[in-house]
């Protein structure tokens, strides 16, 4: 029986990116960025707590983080999003730096 994930995969193993690959990432707009396909991910528990306080919700498992690198690969772009739409604050909104 074949593999009905084998047209994501390469050389036997998961492409980042795709489902079941893992690794959470994947490759999506970002309305800051200007971009039709930048690395996200879903939040970490650190990012989320601070994501939960800030909008006072109970749920943000939903919520992506962009993941391109800005300043020469110094920073990241950071901006949130959902997996399903690109803007969703009025407002861009970026997780703080990690310390």
């Amino acid at each position: 029986m074949e593999d009905p994930r084998e047209d994501v995969t390469r050389g036997g193993l998961p492409v980042p990116g795709t489902p079941g690959d893992g690794s959470g990432m994947r490759m999506k707009s970002c309305s800051t960025c200007r971009s039709l396909a930048e690395e996200h991910r879903f939040l970490e528990p650190g990012e989320a707590a601070w994501l939960k306080k800030h909008l006072d919700v109970d749920n943000v498992d939903t919520f992506m983080v962009c993941l391109a690198p800005l300043d020469g690969g110094a920073r990241q772009c950071r901006n949130l999003r959902t997996s399903w739409k690109e803007k969703y604050f009025r407002e861009p909104l970026r997780l703080p730096e990690p310390e």
